[in-house]
């Protein structure tokens, strides 16, 4: 009868198998363990660290060391930028480096303008109330962009242009603070236009009583 069986004595496919399992499913909210996994071994951390990077969220807490670093997040897929007020600048150096694979980019005007040098996000969504939605237009970085969040008075002042400069855009959620406003009608009209994209959601988020989802499609 043979000995025990030992982790080293598997196959090498199905060690890495094993071992991004265990790093995918810690990813979602232990990260630290998937930390602790890229330190046992230099193979382990070839596999581990581009998973731990997949989604990079710069917050006022992490923004000096994000801007120190550059190699790390060239695997990075999803970024958000949640500095907070007083931090753009910081952010959209933060922004600069090197993010060359992004597929969904989460953050404020700004910071998107950083990162189309580096890459062409699929996913967009805006987390400001600037109205310069119109500054996007023309960028061949996001003729690719299928998703698109903001906010809806932004939005239906330029809602002609959009299937015009975005023909790939299947997915658009818009967003209505607190009240909605006055031109709730143009939205509803849009909602059934034939330049809509398939996908088209309201999102009414209200202060305090949370949110209603109204989905058209």
């Amino acid at each position: 009868m043979s000995g025990r069986v030992t982790f080293a004595d598997l196959p090498l496919e199905l060690s890495e198998a094993i071992i991004l399992l265990a790093a995918r499913a810690w990813a979602i909210d232990d990260k630290a363990s998937v930390a602790a996994l890229s330190r046992t071994s230099r193979a382990v951390h070839a596999l581990v660290q581009p998973i731990l990077v997949e989604t990079v969220v710069i917050t006022a807490s992490n923004l000096s060391s994000i801007c120190a670093a550059s190699r790390p997040f060239r695997t990075t897929r999803r970024l958000i930028v949640d500095a907070g007020p007083g931090l753009d600048a910081a952010a959209r150096k933060a922004c600069e480096h090197s993010f060359p694979a992004l597929e969904m980019f989460s953050g404020s005007l700004p910071e998107l303008y950083a990162v189309l040098e580096w890459s062409r996000p699929f996913y967009v969504v805006m987390n400001d109330n600037m109205n310069l939605l119109y500054k996007l237009f023309g960028f061949d970085d996001l003729s690719r962009m299928t998703h698109l969040r903001t906010n809806t008075a932004i939005f239906m002042d330029y809602s002609e242009s959009v299937s015009q400069n975005w023909p790939s855009l299947s997915h658009l959620m818009l967003d209505i603070h607190d009240t909605i406003p006055a031109s709730i009608w143009s939205v509803f009209a849009f909602a059934w236009s034939p330049t809509a994209p398939p996908k088209f959601f309201l999102i009414w988020r209200r202060s305090r009583a949370g949110s209603r989802r109204r989905g058209y499609t």
